[in-house]
């Protein structure tokens, strides 16, 4: 049953098809009435050979009762869909014409069913009585339905409470968080009881492996950065910054900018994705001197920082410090460092045309176990460099040191705090 008005509630299905019943026979009744006003049998009597009154009556009153039954299991109850179900009611007598007089009777008269024009024009007389049928019988059934919940309200039932949607929140928008958000997505098409919440520093998916490549001039910001909004189109976004997660009473503590007020999000199931932070290991001078790469702002930084070292190197009379300036200082010999100093060699080699009085710069790798990763590097950059000089026959040279990482060399290259 669909809900009544009112506020949501149902009545028992049973009571819905005792009114199609009692329906089915008012109707029945009105439908025998304009037959024999037309001198005329209905038609059941005609098929089982029994009279309109007495026993031919009642079987067909039994079975306008039947047809008023299935009539309501197939029509629900609308407060205001008097009009739709009398044109119901309308069709079904049309369809009953249809089945009865030009279908059944021809059977029973041992006649195979044509549904031609000349059948139809012998049956049309009780073309109306079947269509008038209907339409006592549809109308018949919104009032009586409507009636028995006027004067029966505690019959109505109340609809069990919705279910409280799950609440997921999903904290950093890195390609894991993104990847969970999207999955979500794909399940909440099929169940709309979850909510899905994300939150992030940042309004943008990066590429984290290529930001070298945005700090060299390599590539532009935007060719490794997606828009979460866009990625997540179902998702609820907050760009802000967490401040604190309480999860005695499954909130966090959000603020989307330093003017901003808190906002506290609740959740049900909370997703940690917010990847990692640079590690200094403690070692003096690195974290107070040393530039870091883990964002779009820190790569458009370095390269800023190194063109505007260039710029003072080019007009410095002093060659110690000119070629402090020209020298550049990795600390990590991973993939990230590795590809790092190998892009920091490119844009300097790329500008340095445009310094005539550069001298030769120089680039130191600080790492911990140059046995393990550095050999393999260097390897690399060999072979690098020998296909190029075969291509252009001439043979890229620069300064390129690997150091063992210890604490003095950080202390030489960036003082003691």
């Amino acid at each position: 049953m669909k809900p009544a008005p009112g506020g949501g509630a149902t009545f028992p299905p049973s009571r819905h098809i005792a009114a199609g019943v009692l329906a089915g026979v008012l109707a029945g009744l009105v439908f025998a009435g304009a037959m024999q006003e037309q001198r005329m049998s209905v038609p059941v009597t005609g098929i089982a050979g029994l009279s309109s009154t007495g026993p031919g009556l009642l079987l067909h009153l039994a079975l306008a009762g039947l047809l008023g039954a299935a009539f309501a299991s197939t029509n629900r109850y609308e407060a205001t869909g008097h009009s739709a179900a009398m044109s119901a009611g309308v069709l079904y007598g049309f369809l009953a014409w249809i089945i009865g007089p030009l279908t059944i009777k021809a059977l029973f008269d041992g006649e195979s069913p044509t549904w031609s024009v000349s059948a139809a024009t012998n049956a049309f007389p009780s073309l109306v009585g079947h269509m008038l049928f209907g339409g006592v019988l549809g109308l018949g059934l919104h009032l009586i339905a409507s009636l028995d919940r006027r004067l029966n309200p505690g019959l109505l039932s109340k609809p069990p409470d919705q279910r409280q949607p799950a609440r997921v929140l999903i904290l950093g928008s890195g390609f894991g968080g993104l990847a969970i958000a999207q999955r979500l997505e794909r399940l909440h098409l099929r169940n709309p009881n979850i909510e899905i919440s994300l939150v992030s520093q940042s309004n943008y998916l990066l590429f984290t492996p290529m930001l070298a490549e945005v700090a060299s001039s390599g590539l532009e910001p935007q060719h490794i950065s997606a828009p979460i909004r866009a990625a997540t189109p179902r998702t609820r976004f907050y760009h802000a910054e967490i401040e604190s997660i309480e999860p005695q009473s499954k909130q966090v503590r959000l603020r989307a900018g330093l003017s901003a007020s808190e906002t506290l999000i609740a959740y049900d199931q909370l997703v940690l994705a917010l990847g990692s932070v640079p590690n200094f290991y403690g070692l003096p001078g690195l974290e107070a001197n040393a530039f870091t790469l883990k964002s779009l702002d820190d790569a458009v930084t370095l390269r800023n920082r190194v063109l505007f070292s260039l710029e003072q190197a080019d007009v410095e009379s002093d060659p110690e410090a000119r070629q402090r300036l020209c020298t550049f200082v990795v600390v990590g010999g991973g993939f990230a460092g590795a590809e790092m100093i190998a892009e920091l060699i490119d844009l300097v080699r790329s500008v340095g045309k445009y310094y005539p009085n550069l001298g030769n710069p120089g680039y130191d790798v600080l790492h911990y176990d140059l046995d393990l990763v550095f050999d393999p590097i260097a390897n690399h950059l060999e072979a690098t460099a020998t296909i190029t000089a075969n291509a252009t026959d001439e043979l890229p040279t620069f300064n390129l040191d690997f150091d063992r990482l210890t604490v003095s060399d950080v202390s030489r290259f960036f003082g003691r705090r």
